[in-house]
């Protein structure tokens, strides 16, 4: 929805600081083409002030900064500008509070009164009401930079699954800075920047992204997800950041172990999810692959709410197209589509824009087909985009899943449902029998392994989980979701639109944690409990076999520079198996050379 910047330094600011915070703030022009403001403070005295280009400022009477690019989603009019200054709170905002309307009625009722029609309001009123209790109240997604100026204290929270970027920085010299994109601290002379080359190496050797809360750049760090701060602003420290939400995977006794009822509570929660991620005053469209999740979202808007346009990847006379299933759709609810064709768009410098927007390599080629689909959401004047991520996360759709199920399986000796989930994922997928029973051989020679040698490394983590709940949340939280949805967030903005997720709604999650492992599985089907409740749709989609991804032809990549490679093999140690992550780092890598 926005960006944000909150710098802090106990000295009085200077021209040339300011000047670096001011540039750092126009880096992020994409992420709010809609608005910009900029309040600077004293936090010994609480004086502020609205920053002008016209106005004639002493920086010297102020010591900290709070930035905003604003992409107006709800109420477009000046009341939702930011910061947003009421009773003595100053706030930043990105994200959204799907039910503020509940909690403005319910803060009325308090005596609150309101001037706008945002969620930002609702945000400062809620926080003066109930303090840092107001974030279990919220449901949405959040990044909160929130100062007080009466009582000298800093609140600074991220939301449950990080959907939303929250980064920050000390420099040397004490100051400290929180921001949305690592590109912000370029714009910042004493930054001194230099490659996270462990995080390079973890991408290469084992293709994952963001284990921890470290970036790809030194000294530059993530705030946690489903934490806050609350803090005074003179001893604020990153360290001291609490956790106000989890996800309970250590209960054996699931409240929703009848597929029956399951069924039903999970058409409840995914309705009322649609229901928020609908909220809007800008035009919303549906990303639409032909997949059981995108397929669901796309049934539940058509048939309950509202239908609006879809936007799909289509890769012509490719084995990973799905416009067979997406025309199924189309076809069925008269859907108002528009497709973009990656391969055909696909050229060098379009490609190293997307890897300046990520702040990172890219991971996969599937990225750069987002990248497309996204400019032509733009094209077509789409402010908010309903994307299906986070369902596999919670309700098992990758075929490792299935894996770690058979595994666990295994060990509490459930043999005859072993054979006949084994058997039956065996005739869906036409796989030999004899070679799934190998890779889950596999799987409980790794973890006997990781137990033996007591590893406790990220990479090992992702082998060591003892149950399939536990083992989906570390993807949810560590090792699958978290950089999708940084590339969502900056691949939408870069195209100055807002991705949401209704799979993510927190109540829908929490209810995916309480389901019995054979309401995700069943006889070989993933995601089982997303297909049975998606009665309306063709059983082509609700019941698909297959899962595809988008998959850019490698043959499309241009030559690295042999500088490149070598300067990869002499700082990270290796190169990886895979042509186009050795490609996508090579790119990266040559911009961080070309722009110290």
């Amino acid at each position: 929805m926005c960006g944000l910047l909150s710098y802090y330094q106990t000295e009085p600011l200077s021209i040339q600081i300011f000047n670096d915070i001011y540039n750092s703030l126009q880096l992020i022009n994409h992420r709010g083409p809609d608005g910009e403001g900029i309040v600077l403070l004293n936090t010994q005295t609480g004086n502020y002030i609205n920053w002008q280009s016209n106005l004639k400022i002493d920086y010297s009477n102020y010591n900290m900064v709070l930035g905003h690019k604003r992409l107006a989603i709800l109420d477009l009019s000046e009341a939702g500008r930011q910061p947003m200054i009421k009773d003595d709170l100053i706030i930043i905002f990105n994200g959204e509070i799907y039910n503020f309307i509940e909690l403005k009625k319910e803060l009325e009722i308090l005596g609150e009164v309101f001037c706008s029609n945002t969620d930002t309001e609702v945000i400062l009123k809620a926080y003066k009401i109930w303090g840092s209790e107001c974030l279990k109240k919220f449901n949405g997604m959040w990044s909160i930079i929130l100062y007080d100026t009466k009582l000298k204290k800093m609140f600074v929270s991220r939301g449950r699954f990080g959907i939303k970027p929250l980064i920050y920085h000390t420099f040397k010299d004490g100051s400290w800075i929180i921001i949305s994109e690592e590109k912000q601290l370029f714009a910042f002379e004493k930054f001194d920047k230099k490659i996270n080359f462990n995080a390079v190496k973890i991408l290469l050797e084992h293709q994952f992204i963001g284990l921890d809360n470290s970036t790809f750049y030194q000294n530059v760090f993530k705030f946690k997800t489903a934490h806050y701060s609350l803090q005074s602003i003179d001893s604020f420290s990153f360290n001291k950041q609490e956790k106000y939400y989890e996800i309970n995977t250590n209960n054996i006794h699931y409240n929703y172990k009848n597929k029956e009822k399951a069924v039903e509570a999970f058409k409840i929660y995914f309705n009322k999810a649609i229901e928020y991620t609908l909220i809007a005053d800008v035009p919303i469209g549906l990303g639409f692959s032909g997949g059981v999740d995108s397929s669901r979202i796309v049934y539940e808007c058509y048939t309950n709410f509202q239908k609006p346009e879809t936007f799909s990847a289509v890769f012509p006379d490719s084995k990973q197209d799905e416009s067979y299933y997406i025309n199924l759709v189309k076809n069925d609810l008269d859907l108002k589509s528009n497709f973009c064709y990656p391969e055909k768009e696909f050229t060098y410098k379009d490609f190293e824009k997307l890897t300046y927007h990520l702040d990172a390599p890219v991971p996969s080629s599937s990225y750069y087909a987002q990248w497309c689909l996204s400019r032509l959401v733009k094209e077509k004047g789409i402010k908010v985009l309903l994307v299906g991520q986070g369902a596999d996360e919670v309700f098992a759709g990758y075929h490792h899943h299935f894996y770690r199920y058979l595994r666990s399986l295994l060990i509490n000796l459930k043999i005859l449902k072993f054979y006949k989930e084994i058997s039956s994922f065996s005739e869906i997928k036409g796989r030999s029998k004899m070679k799934l029973f190998k890779i889950v051989l596999n799987e409980l020679i790794l973890v006997l392994r990781v137990k033996l040698f007591k590893k406790r490394d990220w990479c090992s983590l992702w082998f060591f989980s003892s149950s399939l709940n536990q083992f989906l949340k570390n993807e949810l939280l560590i090792y699958q979701l978290p950089f999708f949805l940084k590339s969502d967030d900056r691949i939408g903005m870069a195209f100055n639109f807002e991705s949401r997720y209704p799979f993510l709604d927190h109540k829908l999650v929490t209810f995916g944690f309480e389901c019995a492992d054979d309401i995700k599985i069943q006889n070989g089907w993933q995601k089982w409990i997303i297909r049975e409740s998606n009665k309306l749709a063709p059983h082509e989609i609700s019941w698909r076999k297959d899962k595809i991804g988008y998959v850019m032809p490698e043959n499309l990549l241009p030559e690295l520079d042999e500088d490149i490679i070598a300067y990869t093999k002499e700082k990270v140690g290796i190169l990886s198996s895979n042509a186009f992550l050795n490609f996508s780092v090579g790119v990266w890598l040559k911009q961080q050379l070309e722009n110290k």
